[in-house]
C-alpha cells in the first residue's frame, strides 16, 4: 500500500512538471502574417485552462472570399505540437473571427486554403504562419522595495549631532549637584514641619 502511494505521488510530481512546461509551450501569442501577396493577418491569443486544455481566441484581417480564382473557399488554421505529431485541426476562421480550443501543447500556428472545410490534413496552399510568443507582461519581474531603501536620500544631507560620552569628572560634577538639590529639598521640608509643629504646641 505505502509502495503505491510513494508511486502515485512521484507520477503525480511528473505530471505535474510536464503540464508545467507544456504551459509555457503553448500559452501565448501569435502573430499570424502573409505569405502570399495579399494583406492577410491573424493574431491570436492562447491560455491554458484549469482542466489543461488551451482557449484559442483568433482574430483576422483582409480575408478575401473566395480566396481565388478556383474557387477555394475556407481558411483552416492548424496547430503544430511541440512533440512533433501531425498538425491538429483547429477549425475553420469563417469571416475572421474564431474560437478553438484543443489539450495538445502546440507552438506554430498556420492557415491554409481547403476547397472543403471538412479537410482533414492540411493542403500546401499555407497562405499564413506565426509562432508562439511568450506574454512578457504576465513575465515581467516587479521590483521591490526594501525597508532599508525608503527615504534614505530625504535624511543624507540633514547635519547629524555627534553625542559625546561625558568624563569622569563631568558625572560626578553632576551627581554632586544633583545630591545638593535633593539635600536642599529634604532641609526644607524638615523646616517648615518643624515649624509648624512649634507653631501649634503654641
Amino acid at each position: 500500500m505505502m509502495r503505491k502511494l510513494i508511486a502515485s505521488f512521484i507520477l503525480a510530481g511528473v505530471v505535474g512538471l510536464f503540464s508545467t512546461n507544456y504551459a509555457k509551450a503553448s500559452e501565448g501569442i501569435f502573430e499570424l502574417y502573409s505569405l502570399t501577396d495579399r494583406d492577410y493577418r491573424c493574431f491570436v491569443a492562447s491560455i491554458q485552462r484549469q482542466n489543461f486544455s488551451y482557449n484559442i481566441a483568433v482574430t483576422c484581417r483582409n480575408l478575401i472570399y473566395p480566396a481565388d480564382d478556383d474557387n477555394i473557399f475556407g481558411y483552416i488554421m492548424w496547430a503544430q505540437p511541440i512533440n512533433g505529431q501531425n498538425p491538429i485541426k483547429l477549425g475553420a476562421l469563417g469571416l475572421g473571427r474564431a474560437v478553438f480550443s484543443t489539450k495538445t501543447p502546440f507552438d506554430y500556428l498556420f492557415v491554409t486554403l481547403e476547397r472543403d472545410n471538412r479537410a482533414r490534413n492540411p493542403s500546401n496552399e499555407i497562405v499564413m504562419e506565426g509562432y508562439l510568443s511568450r506574454i512578457e507582461f504576465l513575465d515581467e519581474i516587479q521590483e521591490t522595495i526594501q525597508p532599508d531603501e525608503i527615504f534614505i536620500d530625504d535624511f543624507d544631507d540633514e547635519p547629524v549631532e555627534e553625542v559625546q560620552e561625558l568624563t569622569s569628572r563631568q558625572r560626578l560634577v553632576t551627581g554632586l549637584r544633583r545630591a545638593a538639590v535633593i539635600i536642599f529639598v529634604l532641609l526644607v521640608v524638615t523646616v517648615a514641619t518643624i515649624f509648624i509643629l512649634t507653631r501649634k504646641k503654641r
